[in-house]
């Protein structure tokens, strides 16, 4: 994959704002463009101080979403979810995110960040296994850590 200074990686919420606005674009634009989708975090009910879904519920969709409203080259994240939550069945986000991603035949590369835990790192090199489709490095300059004084 090349890119050069005209290609646009928006990072997008992932919401349906967004990804609506992803499905009207005319493929001329899309050409131009692979979006960064960050699965938003899961919501929470104020009233009843709970979460409105549970992991399951909430990344159940996003494959299909992703085939249904772009089906082209993309990178995924999954940062914002809390990196010690498990489905019900003890599977790691990022396995079946991506598992599903495969199912339905989309082109998604996994995002990986130095700040991620070793249980992200290690589901990011089984998709890369899988996938043979490399993997999107992302990083954040308030995230790095600062030098050693030579004091």
């Amino acid at each position: 994959m090349h890119f050069d200074h005209s290609h646009y990686v928006p990072c997008l919420r992932w919401k349906q704002g967004e990804y609506q606005a992803l499905l009207l674009l005319k493929n001329a634009s899309k050409k131009t463009l692979t979006p960064l989708i960050e699965v938003s975090e899961i919501g929470w009910d104020f009233e009843t101080e709970t979460f409105n879904k549970t992991l399951d519920e909430h990344i159940a969709p996003i494959a299909k979403r992703i085939k249904e409203k772009w089906g082209r080259r993309c990178f995924v994240d999954l940062n914002i979810l809390n990196p010690h939550d498990r489905l019900s069945n003890g599977q790691h986000p990022v396995e079946f995110v991506f598992n599903d991603l495969r199912i339905k035949k989309c082109n998604a590369i996994p995002v990986i960040g130095m700040d991620r835990d070793v249980n992200y790192r290690v589901a990011v090199s089984q998709v890369c296994s899988k996938d043979n489709n490399g993997i999107c490095l992302r990083l954040s300059l308030n995230k790095q850590q600062k030098p050693k004084s030579k004091t």
